[in-house]
């Protein structure tokens, strides 16, 4: 007789989803220390940054930056048009705002704080009111979801 074998993540979401039912939402841990998260590399920066936009409130913004990360040696070109945040390594065109990313600034704009990004060293160069304009249409996901049940 041939042992089943189990996916570890499969597992944790069946027994999850048994315990809602059986005693209700439990609620998500979320969070990382800042150690952490200024390991991030930029792609996953922005991509957490991306699932986050609340499209309908940001449908009207037309923004461009350029990213620095010197710590990891790349430069990437980001826009926010028509509630979609997106980017590009190395991409050519205007932008109304440059950013000098160091990996202290990095930990602290990944956490959501723009404004203790620039004590840890963010260096901004042109618009900065692009920066608050894109982290005003950031919308964190609800960490008490339910698993089973709508």
């Amino acid at each position: 007789m041939l042992a089943r074998r189990q996916n570890s993540t499969w597992r944790c979401a069946y027994l999850s989803g048994a315990s809602e039912l059986r005693s209700g939402n439990f609620g998500t841990p979320i969070g990382a220390p800042a150690g952490l998260l200024g390991q991030l590399p930029p792609e996953l920066f922005f991509d957490a940054i991306a699932i986050q936009v609340n499209g309908p409130a940001a449908w009207d913004l037309d923004l461009a930056a350029r990213w620095v990360f010197p710590d990891h040696d790349a430069t990437y070109r980001t826009t926010l048009r028509n509630g979609v945040f997106s980017h590009v390594r190395d991409g050519s065109g205007d932008v109304t705002l440059i950013l000098t990313v160091p990996r202290p600034a990095l930990a602290a704009l990944a956490a959501g704080h723009p404004g203790a990004a620039l004590g840890a060293g963010l260096v901004l160069d042109g618009d900065a009111t692009a920066l608050q304009q894109v982290f005003g249409v950031l919308q964190p996901g609800n960490p008490d979801f339910n698993i089973v049940e709508p």
